[in-house]
């Protein structure tokens, strides 16, 4: 585990992050830094897996769909968790769930048996570098 908060010069609360770093999700800002690049976030409802949320609190640059802690020039990104989309109202058309790796594959799967009772999945797409990937899966609504 990274000394994470005695870096930041947290003496206090020596533990106090308890995440363990991994350098092997490093990559996931460029990955979803590409899912917002081809997927626009303005225009498209994005879902992810209850927890995932750190992931995608965030703000989106305009100018190019980069995630970002700016706020000039941004906006929110707006996004739904797997259990929220059989309550929402009017359900969208068209979803794209997009698969955390560090979520795992009980939530994937978890996630894509209540998504797919409202939606049939049409795609899935790989985005990031270096054979280091986020799946994302287009998904559109079941006719009534």
């Amino acid at each position: 585990m990274l000394p994470v908060a005695r870096a930041m010069g947290d003496f206090a609360f020596p533990g106090y992050d308890q995440l363990q770093y991994n350098f092997q999700f490093a990559y996931l800002d460029e990955a979803l830094n590409g899912v917002f690049e081809a997927i626009d976030p303005e225009k498209n409802v994005f879902v992810i897996s209850r927890g995932g949320e750190f992931a995608l609190m965030t703000r989106i640059l305009k100018s190019n769909h980069h995630r970002t802690l700016r706020f000039e020039g941004t906006y929110d990104l707006h996004y739904l968790n797997a259990e929220a989309v059989k309550d929402h109202s009017p359900k969208p058309e068209r979803i794209y769930y997009i698969d955390l790796p560090n979520m795992g594959e009980s939530a994937r799967i978890s996630d894509l048996q209540q998504l797919r009772t409202l939606y049939d999945v049409k795609e899935i797409r790989r985005f990031g570098p270096h054979g280091h990937f986020v799946e994302v899966y287009t998904m559109a609504r079941r006719s009534s």
